[in-house]
């Protein structure tokens, strides 16, 4: 039986290298402003039932701090205006 085995990680010098030589690595490009604006509303007005507005402010405030599409889910799971959007962009830590 063949068998195939896909893996993702956010940085792969946190897999130690023996397991690192088993896996053929490679890197993808950041998502640019468009693609990251467009998955992140689309995420969130159909996966989250987000208002379209709602969507879009966090699109914009969540690419100016972090460019995380886990952020935008974050802050959409919350948010219920656009003050909040505002509170939260200022409260969660985009360190991550």
């Amino acid at each position: 039986m063949k068998t195939s085995v896909f893996a993702t990680s956010n940085n792969v010098t946190d897999i130690i290298t023996p397991l690192q030589s088993t896996f053929f690595v490679g890197e993808l490009p950041p998502y640019t402003y468009e693609q990251f604006y467009q998955l992140s509303v689309h995420l969130l007005t159909v996966g989250h039932k987000v208002s379209q507005t709602i969507a879009n402010e966090i699109a914009d405030k969540v690419w100016a701090n972090s460019r995380n599409i886990r952020d935008c889910v974050r802050v959409g799971r919350m948010a219920k205006s656009v003050d909040d959007i505002q509170f939260l962009n200022t409260f969660l830590n985009y360190n991550s």
